[in-house]
């Protein structure tokens, strides 16, 4: 097996797994002293617009199956990948990269499309053997699935697809107050939570 110890590779793999215990662990104060307090504010669009313009990626996977082909060459063996290299040698200087697509729809939909790629996959490369299947799929057929789908729709180079990739969704104003909030939030339950520790 290539999984050896622990690792802090963040793969996309890696990051759904914590941002789903961080869900699970974060409470919400829906007290009625709260609802009086805070300020109504009107929704941010900007999470549902990059929702919808990622439609035409996933349609571009999925439905035009527009990435198959290199897919394939990628599991079999013939086609070089840079996200499969690193993602066998779990190198430390990997890039943080999210999974770009943002909608848990969307996501599920292109990963059982990866998923049935993989497994009805007529040749595949002795490097994958006893890989982790579900890791594969996220860490490497994802990323180069959205790259390619983001080349071909927004009619830019593969290079320029993978930098858009690389840098994740542009967040808009309001949502990076809230993202900092929600860390400020989680530092001061930390440091409340050592305290109490300590004083035990």
């Amino acid at each position: 097996m290539y999984l050896q110890g622990s690792t802090s590779v963040p793969f996309p793999s890696k990051l759904i797994r914590e941002e789903q215990e961080e869900v699970s662990d974060t409470q919400v104060d829906s007290s009625p002293s709260c609802h009086g307090r805070c300020k109504k504010l009107l929704p941010d669009r900007s999470k549902a617009a990059r929702t919808r313009a990622n439609e035409k990626l996933v349609e571009f996977i999925i439905k035009n199956r527009g990435a198959e082909r290199h897919l394939q060459a990628i599991i079999s063996g013939r086609t070089p990948s840079k996200w499969l290299k690193e993602f066998l040698k779990f190198s430390r200087f990997v890039t943080c990269v999210e999974t770009y697509l943002e909608d848990e729809a969307q996501l599920d939909l292109v990963y059982n499309y990866l998923k049935s790629i993989y497994d009805s996959a007529p040749q595949t490369a002795p490097c994958l053997a006893d890989v982790d299947s579900i890791r594969f799929i996220l860490d490497v057929l994802l990323p180069e699935a959205i790259i390619c789908a983001i080349a071909t729709v927004d009619k830019i180079s593969l290079e320029k697809a993978e930098d858009k990739y690389l840098k994740g969704p542009v967040l808009s104003k309001r949502e990076r107050e809230e993202f900092d909030m929600q860390i400020e939030k989680e530092m001061k339950m930390k440091a409340l939570s050592l305290n109490i520790q300590g004083t035990l």
